[in-house]
């Protein structure tokens, strides 16, 4: 298997063409000394930086509030149930809970994502993006994690 690899990477290899005067860019020697030039911080950006500081706060103060009232509310017992009732087995049951609980924990926090990722990002004009576009790809995003999470506990 690794002969027939590294044969067909050493014939691409050969087959590539060999540099010529007209596709070499030139260099310019640049010291590591010199300073670099920073432009300075409009008010716009500072806005930016300390709301997404301030988000940061938020976000960490809602992941542990939504996690305790998950855990202490008896809705972690519940998807507990859920996903037994689905899972049938013991690895099956886990990969339901963790796409429940995924899928639980989006759609409460889906009103601060929804602020962060869409109306933020237009309100600095940082994205062009549409309303439909953002929810394809946060839906897809969400399949992805779900997925991900249960190949993820397979190999663990």
């Amino acid at each position: 298997m690794i002969c027939p690899v590294f044969a067909l990477a050493l014939a691409l290899g050969m087959l590539q063409p060999a540099d010529t005067p007209s596709t070499r860019v030139a260099t310019t020697v640049v010291s590591e000394a010199a300073p670099v030039a920073v432009p300075p911080a409009t008010p716009t950006a500072l806005r930016y930086y300390t709301s997404g500081n301030r988000l940061w706060v938020l976000d960490q103060v809602v992941s542990i509030v939504l996690l305790a009232a998950i855990l202490f509310s008896g809705l972690s017992a519940r998807l507990r149930t859920w996903a037994r009732r689905i899972g049938r087995n013991w690895f099956f049951t886990i990969v339901v809970y963790f796409a429940l609980f995924t899928i639980v924990t989006s759609v409460i926090t889906l009103p601060l994502t929804y602020y962060e990722e869409f109306v933020r990002q237009h309100e600095y004009g940082l994205s062009n993006q549409t309303l439909q576009k953002w929810w394809t790809d946060s839906l897809m995003a969400l399949a992805v994690t779900c997925v991900a999470g249960a190949l993820f506990i397979w190999v663990a």
